[in-house]
């Protein structure tokens, strides 16, 4: 009979105690919690196009960014995001873990991370997701989204699993920063690239930046992979589908004015087909009005394959983004597609798209 009391008060004794010294350990300075999250509207007004005709609104994300600082030198950073409505009884929506790595700080100069990672690719891979911290619509698709304007691959992938190794500093009176970054790569068949590869390749990204002026950025980022080729019955045939991308970045923030622009290329080439060359560029000039008004025009051009003619696409989008209060943000912007009668998606039907979006962050 003692037994079963005895275990009884440890219990009871265990319940009293552990909250009592979970509410003694103080981690407001070691774990910090934001978010954001993009809500959308999207209407085509034409009868022909690529655009919703439907007038859709679209819960489109809502993110928990999570910071866990254990010591001076080590960071854990996990974004975890919930797309269009998900639910997942209903096989709707999606749900995902953007990035999940830990960091560890050897010096300002020397960062290495481990885990899952944004590929530091451009301006816009890295944040592509935190719409607030994107003063367009949505990142230009001429460099970050390129099968929506009918390329048979993107210049890179959105993110891997590996380590990677960063830093920022001073280069002769300049300062610059750069990272270089290795991860398991696409996988072509059934494997999940962020557990196991399915070919001895590792892909390969790196990117440096330099500011000549606090107002000045200039940037080129490269990336590399060898995708693992298949027979008819899923069978590694031993050849691989070569991709290499790269792109030049700029941006230029004199006061309240802020200029952005860049110019990427990549090729994708099979062991035994001959390769496409792909090209995309896009440029965008804005200016802050009353700390709160950024109206903007960005231009987008698309050329899918550079060995063929006329299959390019062009749009051209004027657009506003208002900061309402604090981290609130209201976007609209008209998008006008200009295609060739090549291109694969659009085949030279032109039409206007009408966008809006709520953007929060938090």
């Amino acid at each position: 009979m003692r037994k079963p009391l005895l275990t009884a008060a440890l219990l009871a004794t265990a319940a009293w105690t552990i909250p009592v010294r979970a509410q003694q350990i103080d981690l407001s300075d070691k774990i910090r919690l934001n978010g954001y999250s993009n809500f959308e509207f999207e209407y085509m007004p034409s009868k022909a196009g690529r655009g919703d005709g439907n007038a859709s609104f679209d819960a489109q994300e809502f993110d928990l960014v999570f910071n866990i600082i254990p010591t001076d030198r080590l960071r854990v950073n996990a974004d975890m995001r919930w797309e269009h409505g998900v639910a997942t009884e209903d096989s709707r929506g999606n749900a995902a873990i953007s990035h999940a790595f830990a960091e560890y700080t050897v010096r300002d100069a020397l960062r290495l991370r481990a885990g899952k990672i944004l590929l530091p690719f451009g301006i816009y891979n890295e944040i592509h997701t935190a719409k607030p911290a994107i003063f367009l619509y949505k990142e230009p698709f001429a460099v970050y989204k390129t099968e929506k304007l009918g390329g048979v691959r993107r210049f890179q992938p959105r993110s891997g699993a590996g380590l990677e190794a960063l830093g920022s500093g001073g280069l002769g009176g300049v300062d610059a920063d750069y990272t270089v970054l290795v991860v398991n790569g696409e996988t072509t068949g059934k494997k999940d690239p962020f557990e196991e590869d399915d070919n001895r390749a590792k892909s390969l990204t790196a990117r440096f930046r330099v500011h000549p002026a606090s107002w000045v950025m200039l940037g080129t980022s490269y990336y590399h992979d060898q995708l693992t080729e298949f027979d008819a019955t899923g069978k590694d045939t031993g050849r691989r589908t070569r991709q290499s991308s790269y792109v030049q970045s700029l941006e230029l923030s004199p006061g309240p004015v802020l200029v952005q622009g860049e110019w990427a290329r990549g090729n994708v080439t099979p062991s035994s087909a001959p390769g496409t060359d792909m090209e995309g560029w896009y440029a965008v000039a804005s200016v802050m009005l009353l700390d709160r008004y950024r109206p903007y025009v960005e231009l987008q051009h698309f050329d899918p394959s550079r060995k063929l003619a006329n299959d390019e696409v062009r749009i051209v989008s004027p657009g506003v983004n208002l900061r309402m209060d604090g981290g609130l943000y209201l976007k609209f912007q008209v998008d006008k597609y200009h295609s060739l009668p090549a291109n694969t998606r659009f085949k030279g039907v032109d039409y206007t798209e009408l966008t809006a979006a709520v953007a929060v962050a938090f």
